[in-house]
């Protein structure tokens, strides 16, 4: 019996779809992701006090495309208006930042920055906040390496 043409890569593309699915069925913890997560206070590296509001990273340094995270307590009455990263030493445009609120005081930002031809590059988010009928924006100078 002879198969055809389409036949044939059926043969070949069953097995090779029954060993993708296998390999991905795989329960690896490491690998999960957990959408819509509660976040979790994890900042202590370089605060920064303006006031009543006080800035701190998730770790001592910070690397290109590489996630990192932004703690900024805050008196309970504050409301943070808008964020955004941009960049200081080169512009690379403008990246919007959203917080999520960890406590009463304690909101949390998951961020990213690309890289640029610069071993070192200074990042600045401004965070506008209201509070008490004042308006003011907040910046938090934020060193970028090269790993």
């Amino acid at each position: 019996m002879k198969l055809s043409l389409h036949s044939r890569h059926y043969l070949v593309l069953y097995p090779l779809l029954a060993t993708l699915l296998s390999l991905t069925a795989c329960d690896d913890t490491d690998m999960s992701i957990v959408k819509d997560a509660p976040p979790t206070h994890c900042c202590d590296h370089h605060p920064l006090n303006i006031d009543s509001f006080r800035f701190a990273l998730s770790g001592e340094r910070v690397h290109p495309e590489s996630s990192f995270s932004v703690s900024l307590q805050m008196p309970a009455d504050a409301l943070i208006e808008s964020a955004k990263m941009q960049g200081i030493t080169m512009y690379m445009g403008t990246i919007p930042v959203l917080f999520k609120q960890i406590d009463a005081r304690v909101w949390q930002a998951d961020i990213m920055v690309g890289a640029c031809s610069e071993p070192n590059m200074l990042w600045q988010l401004d965070v506008r906040v209201s509070h008490r009928g004042q308006v003011q924006t907040l910046a938090y100078p934020i060193n970028v390496t090269h790993p």
